[in-house]
């Protein structure tokens, strides 16, 4: 069961970042390019790195319960 989490995060992680974050990019770099110029692409390049804040609090917010979650799994698995 663990494996095929890990595998199902990686799936979901893997194929947005790398199939809509290049085109996310692009587009953004295109879109700012006449308000800033060359410098465009670093803001593009900055946009991505956000979507961590999201990603950081709801980790986060899993973690505050994995004692309670492993003490359930268990009460189970014992039954």
């Amino acid at each position: 069961m663990r494996a095929f989490a890990a595998a199902v995060h990686n799936l979901f992680g893997t194929l947005p970042g790398l199939g809509l974050g290049a085109l996310f990019v692009g587009a953004m770099s295109d879109y700012l390019q006449p308000h800033f110029g060359a410098a465009a692409v670093k803001y593009a390049l900055i946009a991505p790195i956000l979507c961590f804040v999201p990603a950081g609090a709801l980790y986060l917010m899993a973690s505050l319960t994995i004692t309670r979650d492993v003490a359930r799994a268990e009460e189970g698995s014992t039954s």
